[in-house]
């Protein structure tokens, strides 16, 4: 008994304690620091994301982050060549395509969007209303490493690929809304006649 009363009780230490939570907050803290710095990382290292909009069989655009990208040629109904922008002084000396490079109508059986090496490097060729190829994705998926130019420098740039049909979309008849308009005209002009009728009697 006396001894246990006679045990000297440790002072405690205010640094030991501020140290150790100090080291609590940061290992709860270092897991979120790290899912931070990956996805700053991973965006950094994203591709550009290429977006071609059908608008008509004349009218397609190619966009990156919204702005105009390249030049586009309409050659002939549904088929244009895109050309890639080279940075100054450069020159495309050559370029690649990933083997799933075309997209579906947004009208289901009515064929594909189809992408193929323009005329020249760093050309890209769209067709829509094509047949199906063997690999194809949804309208408006978007395919990772769609395609890749390199430099005369030998640097390259590499784009994400995503095709949206707006044109298709644009000229297919909404039968329910002309069903609709079509009976209010009769029913307006079968109201009109009784009128008359009533008129006249």
């Amino acid at each position: 008994m006396s001894a246990c009363f006679g045990a000297k009780q440790q002072p405690i230490n205010p640094m030991k304690t501020n140290s150790t939570l100090k080291l609590l907050k940061f290992s709860t803290l270092l897991p979120l620091v790290i899912a931070l710095a990956a996805l700053v990382t991973q965006s950094a290292r994203a591709n550009p994301l290429l977006v071609i909009t059908e608008l008509s069989s004349s009218n397609l655009t190619v966009t990156v982050s919204g702005s105009p990208y390249g030049t586009v040629q309409n050659v002939s109904p549904d088929v244009w060549v895109w050309t890639a922008p080279a940075p100054a002084g450069l020159t495309v000396i050559g370029d690649m395509l990933n083997s799933n490079r075309s997209w579906t109508e947004p009208l289901p059986g009515t064929g594909a969007n189809a992408t193929g090496f323009g005329p020249q490097l760093g050309q890209l060729k769209f067709t829509s209303d094509t047949s199906l190829p063997f690999f194809v994705s949804p309208d408006g998926a978007i395919i990772t490493n769609f395609y890749t130019n390199t430099f005369s420098d030998f640097t390259q740039q590499t784009y994400d690929g995503q095709f949206i049909d707006l044109g298709d979309v644009a000229t297919t008849p909404d039968t329910g809304s002309t069903l609709g308009l079509l009976v209010l005209a009769l029913a307006g002009l079968f109201g009109a006649r009784r009128i008359r009728s009533l008129w006249v009697a």
